[in-house]
């Protein structure tokens, strides 16, 4: 777990990261995370003096095996709500109708179902474009289509910081748009290249990057982009 400053702890796990979100109202938890994350989410409680029970919300920025992995085990540990966008219940459960280079993203995310014995758990709350959640001093909920047609980001009004889920990627493998085979609606990235630029944040935080701060990825982000 990384210390973000702020009340934000970047829990950094195999292939993907997601985000503990600390105040005193309570815990907001972005994404659940891969393989091996489950205990991963539980130290970072452990650390950071809170428990499951704590727990307000979990957000999900779209719902990828790699994202969504853990939802049934954490469910087990907490009646916390979980927010996903409408147009993601399919990728959640599994069902979704990948269409031409996508299908190898259908195909992996299969695999992984069927290895990993996954079981759905579907959002309990809509989430919308631009909607205000009384979560950690307030979150504004940014539809970023591309990846997925229900991706969203979720913008921390105190933090200054835009977490965006897998709209780009920084990392010593690969900076950019997601490889274009895991993308099921890649027409709609300039859409949300733009609307990220038009928001200007301090800070921006992938859930796939390396140990960038904020605002590096967000410089890294304007000069890759404008």
């Amino acid at each position: 777990m990384k210390d973000m400053g702020d009340g934000i702890y970047q829990i950094r796990g195999i292939l993907v990261t997601s985000y503990l979100l600390v105040d005193s109202q309570g815990v907001t938890l972005i994404d659940s995370g891969f393989i091996r994350h489950f205990k991963l989410i539980d130290n970072a409680l452990k650390q950071v003096h809170r428990s499951w029970d704590d727990i307000q919300a979990i957000l999900l920025t779209h719902g990828h095996l790699d994202h969504t992995l853990n939802l049934s085990r954490i469910r087990e540990k907490t009646d916390a709500p979980i927010y996903a966008h409408p147009l993601e219940k399919k990728h959640i459960a599994g069902t979704y109708p990948y269409r031409g280079f996508s299908r190898l993203c259908g195909f992996s995310e299969w695999i992984g179902r069927q290895v990993l014995q996954y079981q759905p758990v579907l959002a309990d709350r809509t989430l919308t474009d631009y909607q205000d959640l009384d979560l950690f001093g307030g979150i504004r909920v940014y539809r970023l289509p591309g990846h997925t047609e229900g991706h969203c980001g979720f913008y921390s009004k105190q933090a200054d910081v835009l977490f965006t889920g897998d709209l780009f990627a920084i990392g010593k493998v690969h900076r950019g748009l997601p490889w274009f085979w895991f993308n099921s609606s890649s027409s709609k990235f300039d859409y949300s290249i733009n609307k990220v630029l038009e928001l200007n944040p301090i800070g921006l935080l992938s859930n796939h990057c390396d140990q960038s701060s904020e605002t590096d990825q967000m410089e890294w982000f304007a000069r890759k982009f404008q």
